[in-house]
């Protein structure tokens, strides 16, 4: 990329736009999906890729003929979906191995270690999730390099953190050490209760795999098939009754072929990826 574009753009726009409240929602949607990102210096990259992808729209259009203009509104929906992307990996990331988490985390305050040396060992052991390691990183670094309070590092944990089950269970750490209450009891029942909503979940998403796999079969393999066999049916009838015109030419077949038919197996291999639980993938 560009640099020059880049400091260009974001002295122009991206400093003005950082210090805006009407982009806020953007700044917690980059915070939730841990970004080096801020508002104003996505922007500046957006424009800048915009400028270069003009440009070179611009030059094939006149040396070949080519329209490639559409990539410039696929490109700013990409730029501004990342974020959001990125919120729902690592949300799935965490709540995959929230319940072993919290089962450790229960176990070490269970035998005297503190809430703080407990983060540190998990955000540190690399047999979790980098993503969830790096939620509880960010307490430590809030409470032992920012010196902040553990309950206020806790109440920003929990804005921060793009999983929903996670928010809640900070939160209710946050009303146990106000009411005094034994931290070692929510973090066991947050384990319990978080190993019966998995069971029930991996319940539900292989239920829908069969589901899944049904409705791929017929889109991806039946409904080609019937196209296929039932082509020169009609286009004879249709020659007959159009006085030789057609529904459809050989070449939309050869489309629907070879490529519709790949682009609809990727997109749903993309999705059967993303509803796979965790546990069955090899």
């Amino acid at each position: 990329m560009n640099l020059g574009f880049h400091k260009l753009f974001y002295n122009k726009f991206g400093k003005e736009i950082d210090f805006s409240r009407r982009f806020e929602s953007i700044g917690i949607a980059l915070e939730k999906a841990n970004s080096k990102y801020t508002p104003g210096l996505l922007l500046s990259i957006f424009l800048s890729m915009l400028v270069i992808l003009l440009a070179i729209a611009a030059i094939l259009f006149v040396l070949t003929g080519l329209h490639l203009f559409f990539i410039i509104p696929l490109t700013s929906l990409l730029v501004f979906l990342y974020p959001y992307y990125r919120i729902y990996s690592r949300r799935e990331k965490i709540d995959s191995e929230l319940q072993y988490a919290f089962s450790y985390l229960s176990t070490l305050v269970s035998v005297g270690v503190t809430p703080i040396e407990a983060f540190k060992s998990l955000s540190t052991d690399e047999t979790f999730e980098k993503e969830l390691r790096r939620e509880f990183e960010l307490i430590v670094i809030d409470t032992e390099v920012f010196g902040k309070d553990l309950i206020t590092a806790l109440s920003r944990a929990s804005q921060r953190t793009p999983s929903k089950k996670l928010q809640n269970i900070l939160q209710s750490m946050v009303s146990s050490i106000l009411a005094g209450s034994d931290l070692k009891k929510v973090l066991m029942d947050a384990s319990v209760e978080l190993l019966e909503e998995q069971r029930r979940s991996f319940q539900r998403k292989i239920s829908n795999l069969s589901i899944f796999a049904e409705f791929y079969v017929i889109v991806c393999l039946f409904a080609p098939i019937l196209l296929i066999v039932f082509f020169p049916i009609v286009e004879t009838l249709s020659n007959f009754l159009m006085f030789g015109s057609s529904l459809f030419g050989r070449h939309f077949i050869e489309l629907f072929v070879y490529l519709l038919v790949p682009v609809v197996s990727i997109v749903l291999l993309i999705i059967l990826d993303l509803i796979q639980p965790k546990e069955v993938k090899f």
